[in-house]
């Protein structure tokens, strides 16, 4: 019987060493495909990774965005320990957001919701924060509009856009039996926003903004007076990933120029930083505009 329990238990042993390397095979090759696939964020991760862990407060930071927005605006402005943000589309302030992480390391700025229940979500979760209950557009935007909100849409949980944007962006669009609800809201531009925001901190300056409000980019950008508040990293989402779009043609007369892609979102940084274009290419960002 010993014999057999010996046996037995070699087989289990030698059982769970297969399957525990299949388990890395399969993770060796998961890796090497995002290797492959997504090497602008693996070399950004690793670029974290190494700053982190030489800071000397060691105070953790919980990273947020959906894709590593957060990482790439740090890497692209040299790490700053405070700087203004300003994030358009907050949702509740934290899942999936780009401006958290800044604000733990010593940033301030604005997030704008337009949805009433995500902004008091945003307003709890952010208190150190700007946060506006508005929808943003074109210069000399103002009122009200109305905002079509998707509240269960099949993948789309929770999303919404306005019904008066033209959408140039290719932003998914929900079936058209999902259930809908429409949604006055205040209506401004992100330059009134910014004139308010600037009454109660001294500085004049936008470091980065994040603007991701399905389809409606474009219109945010006209009402965003970027010759004054030059940021110096705009994430832009932009789901017709076409070597061009409109935004190219809305942000290159004003000084911008595209350096790469992280997943959605366009990466725009101003022409006259050297600086985070230098950082760019050492983080391993590229763009081909006839891909």
């Amino acid at each position: 019987m010993e014999l057999i329990i010996a046996i037995a238990a070699a087989i289990i042993a030698v059982a769970a060493i297969i399957i525990q390397n299949r388990r890395y095979a399969r993770v060796r090759r998961r890796l090497t495909r995002l290797e492959h696939r997504d090497a602008e964020l693996l070399t950004l991760v690793k670029a974290t990774t190494s700053r982190l862990a030489s800071r000397p407060d060691n105070e953790p930071i919980t990273f947020r965005s959906q894709f590593g927005e957060d990482l790439l605006i740090l890497e692209l402005l040299g790490w700053p320990s405070e700087g203004t943000f300003v994030e358009v589309g907050g949702y509740d302030g934290l899942t999936n957001s780009v401006s958290s992480a800044l604000e733990q390391l010593g940033w301030t700025g604005l997030l704008v919701e337009p949805v009433p229940a995500l902004y008091e979500q945003a307003r709890a979760n952010r208190p150190d924060a700007r946060v506006v209950h508005a929808a943003v557009g074109r210069a000399g935007s103002a009122g009200t509009a109305t905002l079509r909100h998707y509240d269960d849409a099949r993948g789309y949980d929770e999303s919404s856009h306005l019904e008066s944007s033209t959408d140039n962006t290719g932003t998914r669009r929900p079936p058209k039996n999902t259930p809908v609800r429409t949604i006055e809201v205040p209506l401004t531009t992100l330059t009134d926003l910014l004139d308010e925001l600037f009454k109660d901190i001294p500085t004049d300056r936008v470091d980065a903004a994040s603007i991701d409000v399905e389809g409606h980019e474009l219109d945010v950008l006209d009402g965003f007076d970027l010759d004054r508040f030059q940021p110096a990293v705009l994430l832009v989402e932009d789901h017709t990933r076409a070597g061009r779009s409109p935004i190219n043609d809305a942000l290159e007369p004003r000084g911008y120029e595209q350096v790469g892609w992280l997943a959605w979102n366009r990466v725009m940084v101003r022409r006259d930083r050297d600086d985070v274009r230098r950082r760019a290419e050492a983080v391993g960002l590229r763009w081909d505009p006839e891909d």
